[in-house]
């Protein structure tokens, strides 16, 4: 299962879910996906779910939820992508093992990667440099317990290369 604060919205995130969406049925695999934030659901999409939650959400009310949503959806392993709802959520997912994706270099989130430490089974890194920076801010973690991999890049159909002018402002 994987959850993440947003599916639909950020590019690379969405990408790497979105082929996991197509290909891991094909590859034997049984898996789902959370949104913690998206608005709208994906039509057609079974193995994807969001809580919608925002800023009238309370705490006991997401853990609540997600809580619901784990029991409906029991996981070997939990992905939870840079750690997002992690220390709410450890409690109720009902894994057996939970890996961070960390899309970023201790820049961004090193703090909020420590503050997942104690719930981590394993971390997949999306650069060889955040890899270098975990390795550097956990050095107790087996490597074995920390790969890179690399988000696959799809490029829409109806994407045009060119330039346009630049606009500050109004006129």
């Amino acid at each position: 299962m994987h959850v993440a604060a947003w599916i639909q919205s950020i590019g690379g995130v969405e990408t790497l879910l979105g082929h996991h969406r197509r290909r891991d049925a094909a590859a034997g695999f049984t898996a789902s996906q959370i949104a913690l934030f998206d608005k709208t659901g994906i039509p057609g999409a079974p193995d994807y779910a969001t809580q919608r939650f925002g800023g009238w959400h309370t705490p006991r009310g997401m853990r609540r939820a997600m809580r619901d949503a784990f029991v409906a959806r029991p996981e070997a392993i939990v992905l939870y992508h840079n750690g997002w709802g992690l220390p709410w959520f450890a409690d109720s997912d009902r894994s057996q093992r939970r890996i961070v994706c960390w899309w970023d270099s201790q820049t961004h989130w090193g703090p909020g990667l420590d503050a997942v430490k104690p719930w981590v089974d394993g971390v997949i890194c999306m650069s060889d440099a955040a890899a270098a920076d975990l390795a550097a801010r956990w050095p107790d973690l087996p490597s074995e317990r920390c790969g890179v991999m690399r988000v696959p890049i799809e490029i829409p159909v109806d994407l045009k290369a060119g330039r346009g002018p630049v606009v500050f402002g109004r006129d």
